[in-house]
């Protein structure tokens, strides 16, 4: 069972690979790289804050706490959401499909 759903998911994620264009695969990468980093920096402030209070601040992040934790959230939905499909694919798709 697992290995059959594994194995469906894998060669999904290569057709869906295979049918882009390869400027398209590589964006991607990129930008799911890039908001990896982004999100472990602005994760990096709290660990900070918590493990070294007594350090000098010579720049004060605006809106800390919050700020800095909706960003985090929203970072970690947007990597979420690359996994999935394109909402405009979805959107297509259910058009197509309601009016066949």
């Amino acid at each position: 069972m697992c290995r059959s759903w594994l194995a469906a998911e894998i060669k999904k994620a290569i057709t869906d690979i295979a049918g882009k264009d390869l400027f398209d695969v590589l964006t991607d990468y990129v930008i799911f790289g890039q908001f990896v980093f982004y999100l472990l920096a602005v994760a990096a402030l709290f660990v900070l804050r918590v493990r070294r209070p007594d350090l000098p601040r010579p720049y004060k992040t605006f809106g800390y706490p919050w700020l800095p934790l909706v960003f985090v959230l929203g970072s970690l939905g947007f990597l979420f959401g690359m996994f999935g499909p394109a909402p405009w694919n979805r959107w297509s798709d259910w058009r197509s499909s309601a009016w066949a």
